[in-house]
């Protein structure tokens, strides 16, 4: 997220132009609640999420899954058509139907969501917002898989699902037993089929079409034991179309991939989509590594152990140890059960707002530049090493936990009251304190050029502007960014006369993500020059980057040798 505002000085036509530019101060570009909206929440006890199953260590899918967007086959159509009359048939969601019916059969019981999850991948697909629904019929060997289903129909409390709904169903038996098993998905993507990569392939390619509003789609896959990479977007693609490529490390037989998008003006991520990709011809199942547990007698003995715990896998990571902000600490064990509760219920709201107001570091000491926020549940006995299993099973846990930027981290923990689950928050965070901008004008330049190099465009020289330090120096100041940005333009003219001189004053809170203005953006490659440092505006949670870009030309001459002012 960011914003721009630009200055044209034009020695000769007047005097600069830049004195009439108006100095807006600055605004907060991350959005949060603000610091009280906390103050309110209590600490609570964890709601369960529902799930049955026994301890589950391993399970193989008894079906070839099919590929991802495959069609139905008649069978797929005829027995979710009973139970959903209206949904769109999915043949992913079918074959996951089966599996989790084979588990409801045999008295496995009703599996965790990050299991649900694993088999809905495994089978090819790749929804995220999914429900499961089952019935398990008992002393059944008589009674056809017809009859089941019709028995069934009414009965799973899922109503009439509409036709923008993917749904699978199936029927399993266990002997004398049988289950029903409908699933049900909203995808926020249409995403493309793709080819399951071969042992040789070095990267996956990810492609489709978002259902939902969203101004910013990041992809991130796993590699190895414990590293993550970012998915390279293809910068001909506009949303609401998108592919990415993933680049796959050489000794993984499968991996994960995760969409998230982000709103216009939003800071919270949502998932858009997560795909499992198996190489061809290998056979994964669900598998739990036997490792010791790490048990914990309370909430607070958790979090402490879950805390070493991620330092501990930082480290075997190669990467530095995370210090604990204890004040934020404190704020997030008082918010958690909250919070987690409200996700489990579905209540989108109250979980969007104690998340961001989590998320926005009220606590933290320092000026921050950027945060993540990740939260998990694990079923069954607490366990710190099962909770950190499961979150580094996905893409964006990794992006939380083992970001090699985050020098911070605040967790908090709450337990069901049986003590047969535990819920988590983590917030990772870099800070600006310390930070250093040297380098910040070549990252910027570097990736204006990138895309315009998208656009078939020619890149932009760097130029040497040694008046764009008044820009910097204002902000040190305390002025609005426009203030230094017209000083750096004035004596800027004072050196070239008779040259076009701009200046652009962005604000991002990421030098990834900086709105380059359309005048840079066009064929004509303006020689430039670019620095960056960062402040608080007021009220803000968080710092943001400040970046300076400035251009010189030589202007276009009317027929009597007057500079054109148009342009």
């Amino acid at each position: 997220m960011g914003r721009f505002a630009i200055c044209v000085v034009l020695v000769g036509c007047g005097g600069p132009a830049a004195e009439a530019i108006k100095e807006q101060p600055s605004t907060p570009l991350a959005k949060f609640p603000a610091a009280d909206a906390l103050a309110k929440v209590r600490s609570a006890p964890l709601k369960a999420d529902g799930s049955t199953t026994t301890a589950l260590d391993r399970w193989e899918l008894d079906v070839s899954p099919p590929l991802h967007d495959a069609q139905a086959t008649a069978d797929d159509e005829k027995r979710t058509r009973v139970l959903a009359p209206r949904a769109r048939v999915n043949a992913n969601l079918a074959c996951a139907a089966h599996e989790l019916a084979r588990m409801v059969a045999s008295n496995k019981g009703t599996p965790p969501a990050h299991v649900r999850h694993w088999i809905v991948a495994r089978c090819g697909g790749t929804q995220v917002d999914m429900q499961m629904a089952s019935m398990r019929w008992q002393h059944v060997e008589k009674i056809t898989d017809d009859e089941i289903l019709a028995k069934s129909a009414g009965k799973l409390g899922t109503g009439n699902p509409p036709p923008e709904v993917q749904a699978g169903a199936a029927v399993a038996r266990d002997g004398e037993n049988a289950a029903v098993v409908l699933v049900l998905a909203s995808p926020a993507a249409d995403i493309h089929a793709w080819t399951p990569p071969k042992a040789s392939d070095t990267a996956v390619t990810i492609a489709g079409r978002l259902r939902v509003n969203a101004e910013q789609l990041v992809a991130a896959v796993n590699q190895g034991e414990f590293g993550f990479a970012y998915c390279k977007a293809d910068p001909g693609m506009t949303l609401p179309e998108f592919s990415f490529e993933c680049p796959l490390a050489s000794g993984d037989k499968s991996t994960w991939v995760e969409l998230l998008g982000r709103q216009r003006d939003a800071v919270l991520a949502h998932d858009i989509a997560s795909a499992l990709v198996v190489r061809e011809g290998e056979t994964v199942p669900y598998e739990v590594p036997h490792e010791d547990a790490v048990p914990a007698a309370d909430p607070e003995a958790f979090t402490r152990a879950l805390f070493e715990r991620i330092n501990a896998v930082r480290s075997r990571a190669q990467l530095g140890a995370l210090a604990l902000a204890p004040e934020q600490t404190v704020t997030s064990s008082r918010v958690v059960a909250t919070l987690i509760n409200a996700s489990l219920e579905g209540d989108v709201a109250t979980t969007n707002t104690l998340s961001l107001a989590l998320l926005a570091g009220w606590d933290v000491k320092g000026t921050i530049r950027f945060g993540d926020f990740f939260t998990g549940y694990q079923p069954g006995a607490p366990d710190a090493a099962a909770w950190m299993r499961q979150a580094l099973q996905s893409p964006a846990g990794r992006v939380v936990l083992l970001e090699p930027d985050r020098s911070l981290v605040a967790l908090g923990s709450a337990f069901t009251e049986k003590k047969d689950g535990a819920g988590a928050v983590v917030s990772t965070f870099s800070l600006f304190d310390g930070y250093d901008h040297g380098t910040d004008g070549g990252r910027v330049i570097q990736k204006l050029n990138e895309l315009r190099a998208a656009k078939g465009f020619a890149p932009c020289p760097t130029t040497p502007i040694p008046e764009i330090r008044f820009a910097l120096e204002g902000i040190t100041a305390n002025e609005p960014p426009m203030r230094g940005a017209k000083k750096a333009m004035n004596a800027a003219a004072e050196r070239f006369p008779g040259k076009r001189i701009r200046i652009w004053a962005v604000e991002t809170t990421s030098l990834d993500h900086v709105p380059f203005p359309d005048e840079l953006l066009r064929a004509t490659a303006l020689p430039v020059a670019a620095a960056a440092t960062h402040h608080k505006a007021e009220g803000g949670a968080w710092g943001q980057f400040v970046v300076f870009v400035m251009a010189i030309e030589t202007p276009a001459m009317d027929v009597a040798g007057r500079p054109v002012t148009a342009y």
